[in-house]
């Protein structure tokens, strides 16, 4: 079988630079805390200047690791802090912002489900 065309290009080949540039500070963070680095430390790497995307980097690696450790692999809050060298509050914060996150898209999508499609606004069709 022929080779496809984009056989051979690297993985992030059609992102855009901004969301190139976002997985890459993320990946920097996992690397600082797997050489030991306390959390805030190592999002005091982070190279990004727009404070509002870096904000964003931050909250979403916190939101990850929450969702890989906590959820996925059932480390207790109060151990990820710990290790990461936080206040325990702050993970229990990231979890609660997740959850209002999930339940806030679930609600939507229960809405636009309910939506009548001939007549957008009313729900009781």
């Amino acid at each position: 079988m022929a080779e496809a065309w984009h056989e051979g290009l690297p993985d992030d080949a059609f992102m855009a630079e901004a969301d190139r540039q976002y997985m890459l500070e993320i990946r920097h963070i996992r690397e600082a805390l797997a050489r030991g680095l306390g959390f805030d430390e190592a999002i005091a790497l982070i190279e990004e200047k727009d404070e509002e995307v870096k904000s964003g980097i931050i909250d979403d690696t916190l939101k990850v690791l929450i969702a890989e450790e906590h959820f996925a692999k059932g480390i207790a809050l109060e151990e990820m802090a710990q290790g990461l060298k936080i206040p325990v509050e702050r993970l229990e914060s990231a979890k609660k912002s997740m959850l209002d996150e999930i339940v806030g898209d679930a609600s939507m999508r229960e809405y636009l489900n309910e939506l009548d499609q001939d007549n957008p606004g009313r729900i009781d069709a």
